[in-house]
C-alpha cells in the first residue's frame, strides 16, 4: 500500500463557488476516476474516494493531481475537492496539455473563474467581464483602444478609457492578460492595444 501525504490546497473563495454553482456539468456522485480540469487550480485532478459532508464542510472527493501545466511541477499528495468544483470541472483527454482540449468558450469560462479567484469583486472583475464581451474567440484576443472598442469602458462601468488601460495592466501583472502591442507603437496593429487571455499556472508543488 502506498500512502500519500495530505495536501492543503488553497480554498475557493465564496465568489468562485457561487459562480461555479451556476454551471454544473455533471452529478458529482459520478466523478470517480474521471480526469477533470479544475479552472480555479489550473490542473487536472482524478477523484478517488467520496467524502461525506460534515457540519462545517460540504461533500466532495479525495483527489490526486493527474496533470497540468508543464511550467510547474504538479503537487504530489491527496487533497479534498468539494462537489461544486467537481461538478463544474471540464473533461479533458490530454492531462499533460489540458488547455489544448478546451474550446475557446471553455477557455474564456476558465479565465473568468481565475479572475473571480484573484479578484473576487470590484471594478477589475467588471472590466474582465466586459473584455469577454468583445474577445475574438479565434485568437482569444481583445482590442482595448477606445478607437477600436468605444463601448468597452461603458460596459466595464468606467467613465474614462484610461480606467480600462489601468485594469488591463493589473490583469496583465496577475498573469491573466498578455499584451500583444508595443509601447511606443511600432506596428500598425499596436494602436489597437490588443491583449490575449492567459491562464497562468495556479498551483505548484
Amino acid at each position: 500500500m502506498i500512502t500519500l501525504p495530505s495536501l492543503d490546497l488553497p480554498r475557493p473563495n465564496p465568489c468562485v463557488l457561487r459562480h461555479l454553482a451556476r454551471t454544473p456539468l455533471r452529478d458529482p456522485q459520478t466523478a470517480c476516476g474521471r480526469p477533470l480540469y479544475l479552472q480555479r487550480l489550473g490542473m487536472v485532478v482524478l477523484p478517488h474516494q467520496r467524502v461525506a459532508a460534515t457540519a462545517t464542510e460540504d461533500a466532495g472527493w479525495v483527489c490526486t493531481a493527474a496533470g497540468g501545466s508543464l511550467d510547474v511541477r504538479s503537487p504530489v499528495g491527496a487533497f479534498v475537492i468539494g462537489d461544486v468544483e467537481i461538478a463544474a470541472g471540464l473533461e479533458v483527454r490530454d492531462v499533460c496539455h489540458p488547455l489544448l482540449d478546451l474550446s475557446p468558450t471553455e477557455f474564456c469560462e476558465a479565465w473568468l473563474v481565475r479572475v473571480w479567484d484573484r479578484f473576487p469583486g470590484g471594478r477589475r472583475l467588471q472590466a474582465a467581464q466586459a473584455l469577454l464581451e468583445f474577445v475574438e474567440l479565434d485568437s482569444l484576443t481583445v482590442a482595448t483602444a477606445p478607437a477600436w472598442q468605444p463601448d468597452l469602458a461603458r460596459r466595464a462601468g468606467l467613465v474614462h478609457a484610461r480606467g480600462v488601460a489601468r485594469h488591463c495592466a493589473e490583469l496583465s501583472t496577475a498573469g491573466l492578460l498578455s499584451p500583444r502591442f508595443g509601447v511606443p507603437a511600432t506596428r500598425p496593429d499596436d494602436e489597437q492595444r490588443r491583449y490575449r487571455l492567459q491562464l497562468p499556472p495556479a498551483v505548484a508543488a
